[in-house]
């Protein structure tokens, strides 16, 4: 009998997953389905063979994507990608990071004839950026005959003309009566949109999630158990990576109080007096966590009832929906845990990892959710416990659209501290009070979510790219003006009005030292004050349109002038009580045009350290090294009047 070798393709696949599939002409297309599904068992242990519809390829799609026939005679077509470069596999750049080459079509299509080192050279002239740390004798080339671009994972049936649609019954003879050319395409199958794609193998130009949740599900395949231990943990945290943890350390990103409100309450409750049933609260734990337990089952049951019967903390220990591992979370709502536990018997670290992946779990379950629910406006907050022997800490987490963020909200406490350490014991019972705290603000903020999901049954599966970028940014977008009350809704990220805004979120003592300098018009227009927490204030005001006096060239009568205003605005300061500690050459803007007048026009700008006279205080890291400060300047000491007077006479234009 006279077999037949069928080049098949699945729709929606790389070129790369081309197969052949061996066939009697005698049998049937019905027979076809059931080889098809036998070779992709893995792909298409979902679908039914039937299920399966099949086309024959009019338009003999190239399945060759590389020839090594040199060059002949015949006339080459714009269209086609005549020349497809290698880069060495072991090849890396001078920083050591790998070279990635994804679709040799996308990144090469330079077009041709002259053969030998001259090609090489050439090719590595045409893409230097993309080619710079490799040296052209080692680029190895090769000649496509036919074209590459036909194929590829975006095409669709209505790519290809002429495509005949294959019936059950029908037979290979009648089907290909003509001879195979072996290098074209012959089947092209298309499976249901509704098969499960395995999530490693997934094409990261696919639609669906968008890359940043991609990788974050590939970072945490694994089970935390596994994933846990420091060197593995390692792998996926990073600013490359899923999860952002400052390991390795990160100065620049926005601090958790700034992207959900919750973690403000939190710190701001660790400040206040603990309550009466956190001190007995307490009490129980100390005594649950320092008894010797035979084993840690006991411990943490323990701890969990301690935690339920005096605080209303549920932390039953449940399975992770789709994971075969336990995790101690509150389950009472069921988009996130408001609050999840990891416990650990030996090293702090691997029970703060545990836990962090225990949440990015959860977060990879709810970015799958049917309702679609990470297109409404949320962070998905959490408050992490570690939980290890006589140890305990807080931390933070959130998805910012991009990875999970994690910060530290206590340091980590020591639970068999003396009973007559007053204070230590406070500020841990305190710690109780503020959790119970967070997590009320948490469950109220998802059963906001939960309401505004049942009110819109029918989300866009797509993810809003707007939203996604915004949680990135600071929760606080709305403000209300001070002169009439009316609620202003402002954006991080673009201008809603010609006007332009200036958002800072800044650690100060009293917001009152801003609208001060605004009256006096030293400072841009001031919108509001908003206060974010017990140390942190949102300020918004207008962008200025003047200067900054940094790299101004002035003349030594313009530089007096300068110097004037803005030993008047310090005196303004001054005597209403309050020290600014920051006046340099940065934060003064001018007015340019008004140089040529004697009222020089200024805005002081940046007052976050400003505060009032005696209690505001320099911060602990302050510079000394790059930038001049007057005698006495210290981190963490008290900001003078004498010290603003000094920057400002005598360093302003040093």
């Amino acid at each position: 009998m006279s077999t037949l070798s069928l080049n098949c393709f699945i729709l929606g696949r790389n070129p790369s997953t081309s197969f052949t599939v061996e066939i009697l002409k005698t049998e049937s297309v019905s027979q076809l389905g059931k080889l098809i599904k036998s070779k992709l068992p893995n792909r298409l242990k979902r679908v039914d063979a039937s299920h399966l519809t099949v086309w024959r390829d009019a338009k003999n799609c190239s399945l060759r994507r590389r020839s090594l026939r040199f060059f002949g005679g015949e006339v080459l077509e714009d269209e086609q990608v005549h020349v497809l470069v290698q880069v060495p596999t072991g090849t890396s750049s001078k920083v050591n990071q790998p070279v990635e080459v994804h679709n040799p079509m996308q990144l090469l299509s330079v077009i041709c004839l002259i053969l030998g080192t001259k090609l090489r050279s050439l090719i590595k002239t045409e893409h230097p950026n993309c080619l710079n740390h490799v040296d052209a004798p080692r680029l190895t080339v090769w000649k496509v005959s036919l074209p590459v671009d036909a194929v590829t994972p975006k095409l669709t049936i209505d790519d290809v003309e002429g495509c005949q649609k294959l019936q059950p019954l029908e037979k290979m003879s009648s089907i290909f009566g003509e001879a195979l050319v072996r290098e074209y395409v012959h089947i092209l199958v298309q499976a249901p949109t509704s098969i499960l794609r395995d999530k490693r193998t997934h094409d990261m130009n696919d639609d669906g999630p968008p890359p940043e949740v991609k990788r974050l599900k590939m970072d945490i395949a694994d089970a935390p158990s596994t994933l846990a231990f420091a060197y593995r943990f390692k792998k996926i945290v990073g600013p490359k990576c899923g999860i952002a943890l400052n390991r390795p350390f990160e100065p620049f990103t926005i601090p958790l109080v700034l992207l959900h409100e919750a973690f403000g309450s939190f710190k701001d409750r660790c400040e206040r007096p603990p309550s009466e049933r956190a001190l007995i609260c307490l009490g129980e734990l100390v005594l649950a966590a320092c008894e010797w337990h035979g084993y840690e089952v006991s411990r943490r049951t323990a701890i969990e009832s301690i935690l339920a019967n005096h605080m209303g903390l549920q932390f039953h220990e449940q399975k992770i929906p789709g994971a075969e591992y336990f995790t101690d979370g509150n389950f009472a709502i069921t988009i996130m845990p408001a609050a999840i536990r990891g416990c650990k018997k030996n090293e702090h670290g691997e029970a703060l990892n545990q836990v962090i992946l225990y949440y990015a779990h959860f977060l990879s379950n709810v970015l799958d959710d049917f309702r679609h629910i990470y297109n409404l406006n949320t962070r998905f907050p959490s408050i992490l416990m570690v939980d290890m022997g006589v140890y305990f800490g807080f931390y933070g987490a959130v998805w910012d659209g991009t990875r999970v963020r994690v910060e530290p909200l206590t340091p980590l406490f020591d639970l068999s501290t003396h009973l007559r350490e007053i204070n230590t014991r406070f500020a841990m019972a305190a710690t109780l009070d503020a959790l119970r705290v967070a997590v009320d603000s948490i469950n109220a903020h998802y059963n906001l979510i939960e309401a505004k999901a049942k009110a819109n049954p029918i989300l866009p599966k797509a993810y809003d790219p707007d939203l996604q970028k915004a949680r990135g940014y600071p929760f606080l977008t709305s403000y209300k003006d001070k002169d009439d009350e009316q609620e202003i809704h402002f954006m991080h990220s673009e201008r809603l009005h010609a006007e332009k805004l200036i958002f800072r979120a800044a650690i100060v003592n009293q917001p009152e030292s801003d609208p001060l300098l605004s009256t006096s018009r030293r400072t841009p227009r001031l919108r509001q004050c908003v206060r974010i927490s017990a140390h942190w204030i949102g300020v918004i005001m207008d962008e200025s349109k003047y200067e900054m006096l940094f790299g101004l060239s002035l003349s030594g009568a313009e530089r007096e002038k300068v110097r004037h205003k803005v030993m008047s605005a310090v005196r303004i300061l001054h005597q209403e009580g309050f020290v600014h500690g920051d006046i340099r050459q940065s934060n003064n803007l001018i007015d340019v045009e008004s140089l040529a007048t004697d009222d020089v026009r200024i805005h002081l700008i940046d007052l976050d350290w400003a505060g009032p006279i005696g209690a505001a205080k320099y911060p602990a890291d302050l510079n000394r090294i790059t930038m001049r400060r007057p005698e006495g300047v210290e981190g963490g000491g008290l900001i003078t009047e004498q010290h603003d007077i000094d920057m400002a006479s005598l360093f302003l234009f040093a």
